[in-house]
């Protein structure tokens, strides 16, 4: 069986090393212009509870507007169904593939 790193590098990610433009939040990140789609597999910010997440979420809807925001693999689905809520993430799914969101 396939390790989750084995299958992000599997994936040929188009971002696999995104960082926010103030350098707090990083992720493997895979961004379709033709879908307009960006696809979250990953994700870590340096500074929990201060609202990077947020602004980095903001920042990503700010360069791509009209993208769908897909979390998958969502390890900690409540705080990306918090994220949901506030408008920042479309789609989530947990890491069995199930579609929690919406």
């Amino acid at each position: 069986m396939k390790t989750f790193q084995q299958y992000l590098e599997s994936l040929n990610l188009s971002h696999p090393n995104w960082t926010s433009s103030d350098g707090t939040v990083s992720g493997n990140l895979d961004i379709d212009t033709d879908f307009k789609y960006i696809g979250i597999f990953e994700w870590q910010s340096n500074a929990k509870g201060q609202g990077n997440t947020i602004k980095a979420l903001q920042e990503l809807k700010q360069q791509y507007p009209g993208f769908n925001i897909q979390i998958v693999n969502a390890v900690n689905p409540a705080y990306w169904l918090h994220m949901a809520r506030k408008g920042l993430v479309d789609q989530i799914t947990d890491e069995n593939g199930v579609k929690l969101y919406p």
